[in-house]
């Protein structure tokens, strides 16, 4: 009967030892239990996705560990500079300035940019990593907007003054 058990428990372990592996980022690895396994883009520390069987053969990436999340958290921050007859809307991602790789947020920013969009139709969209705000930028952004004819709608992560 002891036999039986253990061929039926490594029958089910190797049963849910299903793998999903992304070969252009190599950060998905399986677990024994059917969690996934990645590695965080920022701190490179692995950590694991627990699935159900809900969302077992769902593929989502996930590209920074909680710990990294917390401490460098996403906070929008906008400020409107007037120019001659149009606006510029600065929108900075992250309040403080970090040394982190961007891209471990795609999945955010890219929800935080679309819906951004949506709610400035009518303005000019300029997304960069960093800005810094001078006199000569602004003399800048204001001969875009008035080359387009409108308001400036500039996203950026980081916002240096």
């Amino acid at each position: 009967m002891l036999k039986l058990m253990d061929a039926y428990r490594h029958k089910i372990v190797f049963i849910s030892i299903f793998l999903f592996y992304d070969k252009k980022f190599k950060n998905i690895r399986n677990t024994s239990y059917g969690g996934i396994l990645m590695i965080c883009y920022n701190c490179k520390k692995e950590f694991i996705v627990k699935r159900s069987f809900l969302n077992f053969f769902e593929t989502k990436k996930y590209y920074i560990c909680n710990a990294c999340q917390n401490s460098y958290p996403i906070e929008l921050y906008h400020e409107d500079i007037p120019l001659e007859n149009y606006v510029v809307r600065f929108v900075s991602i992250f309040k403080s300035i970090y040394k982190l790789y961007l891209n471990a947020y795609i999945r955010e920013i890219s929800k935080i940019v679309e819906r951004l969009i949506h709610l400035h139709r009518n303005y000019f969209f300029i997304f960069l990593e960093s800005y810094r705000l001078t006199d000569f930028s602004l003399e800048l952004l204001s001969f875009i907007a008035d080359v387009e004819h409108k308001s400036i709608l500039l996203v950026c992560c980081e916002l240096k003054k």
